[in-house]
């Protein structure tokens, strides 16, 4: 048996840390005696597991244990089906249901009628802000409760338990508060940790041995935190450089790290127009197609949708002239605070502005044989500009010659 599973508490009071929570007994005894949904809000490895299964023993009924990523609409149809048939029989039924921001508004939608039916007693652990990653609706069906970050005094006195159950391990409190260190206050990561230095067997754990057998934590699994920052980074560099197999991997990790996949692909549309651009505009519409299609079919075979985009991505020719055009404009506006447009593309809406030549010596382009009469509707005051520079690359060739065609006819009508 794993240590986390020996150690696990089957009762509130055994759990480390969160006394805000376990403090407050008429809090349990309420959400107890009413059969109360919850759901657990905090960053990983705070008890937030351990409570919940606590909490579904004190209800005295049927436990069902769902994964957030691999439960499909049709199998939540069918176990919330059952549940209405358990109910009918008197029988209460527990939903347990892990990091519950992974399934889409349609999914969440339905635990809505069974949770307010009362056939189902819905538990739920998030490490997601639920005010963002949440239906409104379902939040307001079940009582939140907000773990907090285990402090470094949790840690010791868990080392206490663990001492108390395994014997003695012949470390320094140096080394102790590496332990701790490394850990990133997560219980899990801390027990493994110290489960690895109990299997050397080691009269004293050296210094060496402690720095090679350490996990490797430098990012916190917080959406808030600095492993958001550091993959989406990686993510978007790795599609900028057309290296598929990294963005596919960071795509991959920030979706069991909990990321939302929609604000995932939220970022990939930007991506396809930042780095991608006119080099192949149908890198935008591939993603905003996968967005819609994996909004009506949801996790898991979504992912499969965005996997294909992710791969679209990588792989297209690559132009940030769209972006750096963007740019470019609006410095010039930054740096000129009088820009207005010429009065020949103007449309005199009054006798004045007509006295003042408004509209005059407009032509209109469908009217020409070509479709383009090569005016110039650039501001008088300031000399023109080509903000968007097109490279030689994928679509963005045919865009140059156009560019091209376009600006020596201009040159000509002046």
């Amino acid at each position: 048996m794993k240590l986390h599973d020996k150690l696990r508490p089957t009762e509130f009071n055994q759990i480390i840390g969160q006394q805000h929570l376990l403090e407050n007994s008429v809090l349990i005894d309420n959400l107890i005696s009413t059969e109360s949904s919850v759901l657990l809000y905090g960053p990983p490895g705070v008890g937030k597991t351990t409570f919940a299964k606590i909490y579904a023993k004190k209800l005295s009924a049927n436990f069902h244990e769902l994964s957030s990523i691999f439960t499909t609409t049709a199998q939540l149809k069918d176990i919330f089906a059952k549940a209405q048939e358990s109910s009918l029989l008197a029988e209460k039924c527990v939903i347990f249901v892990d990091e519950i921001h992974r399934f889409n508004k349609n999914q969440q939608d339905l635990f809505l009628p069974v949770i307010e039916s009362g056939d189902i007693i819905l538990i739920a652990c998030t490490t997601e802000n639920p005010s963002f990653s949440l239906n409104n609706a379902l939040l307001s069906r079940c009582q939140t409760l907000q773990f907090k970050e285990l402090a470094e005094a949790d840690l010791k006195n868990l080392f206490i338990k663990i001492t108390e159950s395994e014997g003695t391990l012949n470390i320094s409190e140096e080394q102790l508060e590496t332990v701790i260190k490394n850990s990133n206050n997560d219980a899990r990561i801390f027990i493994s940790n110290l489960e690895k230095l109990y299997a050397l067997n080691s009269k004293e754990v050296t210094n060496k041995q402690l720095t090679d057998i350490l996990q490797t934590t430098p990012f916190k699994s917080d959406r808030a935190g600095d492993v958001h920052y550091a993959y989406f980074s990686a993510f978007q560099k790795s599609l900028r450089a057309s290296d598929d197999a990294s963005a596919m991997l960071y795509f991959t990790k920030m979706v069991e790290n909990g990321e939302d996949v929609l604000s995932i692909a939220r970022r990939m549309l930007i991506i396809a127009s930042e780095d991608v651009g006119l080099a192949d505009p149908q890198a935008l519409i591939q993603v905003n197609t996968a967005i819609q299609a994996f909004e009506r079919v949801g996790l898991p075979e979504g992912l499969i949708i965005m996997a294909q985009a992710v791969n679209y991505i990588a792989l297209a020719p690559k132009s940030n002239a769209s972006y750096k055009s963007l740019k470019l404009a609006k410095q010039l506006v930054k740096e000129n605070r009088e820009i207005f447009p010429p009065k020949t593309i103007l449309n005199p809406t009054t006798a004045i502005q007509a006295k003042q030549g408004y509209g005059e010596g407009y032509i209109y382009d469908h009217d020409t044989e070509i479709g383009f009469a090569g005016q110039n509707f650039f501001p008088e005051n300031l000399p023109r500009m080509q903000f968007y520079q097109p490279k030689q690359i994928g679509f963005e060739r045919d865009l140059s010659k156009r560019l091209e065609y376009f600006t020596h006819i201009r040159n000509k009508k002046k």
